[in-house]
């Protein structure tokens, strides 16, 4: 017996060989911090598993295990990807799940065998970017399920070759069309994610797709319908629609530079909608007071601008009681629309978790105008985007209507409060950006604190609208505020996105796209 041999026999490691004759060590279960450098004189190994220890790194020595393809890291203490594993060229299957991961490096890219990464139960808050490297395009089954992510980029659509893709109990809003270019997906879990609609053609174009999971997410009544029988009823469904929205002009198909045809909103009519700016800061009793409200009326003033050389119809309303608040969304609904293309309404005012406050200092929710606009209470509406831009600051005072809850929510409070509730109806073609901004505790409650969240949207529509769909602008628009705010003591902010929209929506003209 080698030296090495009786080191590893002391240590009870045993390599044995696998069916194929493949080299394997297994040191599951073993409790143990760091990984005996015995192991990395296995050169010929090829399978390593350390699942359920306390890893937080891996030594250099592993890049010696040059023929390694398959490696089990789950349920460690891994906060950081240990970078050295890109350097195991050969790797095939990479297992990282039930660790507290963030973050992959860009050189996880560089894994040009890897057909198989599971890093489920981590802490990613976004899809990671490496994933869509050119050299990670044979990439088959992907497993980012009970993670914290909110969207999918357009660019998921370079995962070419994935067949399978598990995001369930993520926080995903929306998913984009492009991902109906991943033609030989197979299998597709979204389970327990904050989807309201699915891409419109999302199934009539993976027609390899023939195992998907979308339950417990927030569906439109007509999806959860469908879904209760299989994919094709899904593939039924998307055809009934989108052959009837195209007959009736609500829908139009445009061709990416790639070649992609992208079914999208109908936006050709001038003016292009009606957009309605409320805004209630100006409060009756602090107009005295108030310095800086030549600063709110002038920002007004830049949306409005901005909106009108968009083509939208604009006017703009201001200090409003509740019920005022209600009527002018009332009146607008009366309006004839029969000639527009979609519906904007902005507005800016103090409140608090999906609450705006009149200035009788009674609040008003957000279901309570946005079901104004159902397909009942405005059928010249039906088909065409209806899309709500909100923006809620602290209550600086409260009189004795509206008094301040007990206990400050957090972050995360808010968020599974607005995305738990409905604010939108239960129907197609809404659309809801909303930024609430909340003071810390013993926070010293100067007057004037806000988000900016309605003005970076509005600026980031008119800098985007020829390049991004509008659901791209809203999350671009989110980061920004949130980078914004972080730099700020005392306050916080959670922008939030409800969407059951169809189709892509461009505010431009369908040949001036891809100029």
């Amino acid at each position: 017996m080698s030296k090495i041999e009786r080191e590893l026999t002391a240590l009870n490691i045993k390599p044995y060989r696998g069916k194929a004759y493949d080299l394997r060590v297994d040191l599951n279960y073993r409790n143990i911090a760091s990984v005996p450098l015995q192991v990395f004189t296995l050169t010929e190994l090829q399978w390593l598993n350390l699942n359920v220890n306390r890893l937080k790194s891996l030594p250099r020595d592993i890049s010696k295990l040059t023929r390694l393809r398959w490696l089990f890291l789950e349920n460690n203490h891994f906060e950081d990807f240990p970078e050295i594993i890109t350097e195991l060229k050969e790797l095939v299957r990479l297992y990282m799940g039930s660790n507290r991961l963030r973050a992959l490096p860009s050189s996880v890219g560089e894994l040009s065998k890897l057909r198989y990464l599971d890093i489920s139960d981590n802490k990613f808050t976004a899809f990671p970017a490496c994933l869509w490297s050119d050299e990670l395009r044979g990439l088959e089954k992907l497993f980012l399920s009970n993670n914290g992510i909110t969207n999918l980029p357009k660019a998921v659509e370079k995962l070419t070759n994935l067949k399978v893709l598990w995001l369930n109990n993520n926080k995903i809003d929306w998913i984009p069309y492009s991902m109906g270019e991943m033609k030989n997906l197979e299998e597709l879990q979204l389970a327990e994610n904050r989807l309201r609609i699915l891409p419109a053609s999302l199934c009539s174009n993976l027609e390899n797709l023939n195992k998907g999971n979308f339950e417990n997410n927030l569906l439109i009544k007509e999806y959860q319908d469908v879904l209760k029988k299989d994919i094709q009823g899904l593939r039924d469904l998307e055809k009934s629609v989108n052959s009837t929205w195209m007959r009736n002009g609500r829908m139009e198909m445009r061709e990416w530079s790639s070649g992609a045809r992208v079914p999208c909103y109908t936006m050709d009519s001038h003016p292009c909608g009606a957009a309605l700016i409320i805004y209630n800061y100006e409060y009756e009793r602090d107009l005295s007071e108030r310095s800086n409200s030549d600063t709110f009326r002038s920002e007004i003033s830049t949306i409005r601008s901005i909106l009108s050389s968009m083509g939208f119809s604009v006017r703009v309303m201001k200090n409003l009681t509740s019920l005022d608040l209600i009527g002018s969304l009332r009146n607008l609904n009366l309006e004839e629309h029969s000639f527009h293309d979609c519906l904007l309404v902005c507005i800016l005012s103090q409140g608090t978790f999906g609450r705006f406050m009149g200035v009788d200092k009674i609040g008003v929710s957000f279901r309570n105008l946005t079901e104004i606009f159902t397909e009942v209470n405005s059928p010249n509406l039906t088909g065409k985007p209806k899309i709500f831009l909100m923006e809620t600051n602290p209550v600086e005072d409260y009189g004795p209507r509206e008094q301040p809850t007990s206990v400050t929510p957090t972050d995360d409070d808010l968020l599974t409060l607005m995305t738990s509730v409905e604010v939108i109806p239960n129907e197609a073609d809404f659309l809801l950006g909303y930024a609430n901004l909340q003071l810390e505790k013993n926070h010293d409650g100067r007057r004037g604190r806000r988000s900016g969240y309605l003005l970076t949207v509005i600026r980031a529509l008119e800098k985007l609208c020829g390049k991004h769909h509008m659901l791209d602008i809203l999350t671009i628009a989110n980061r920004k505020t949130m980078d914004n705010i972080a730099k700020q003591d005392g306050i916080s902010l959670t922008p939030v996105l409800q969407s059951t929209l169809r189709y892509d929506l461009y505010f431009d003209d369908a040949d001036e796209l891809y100029e």
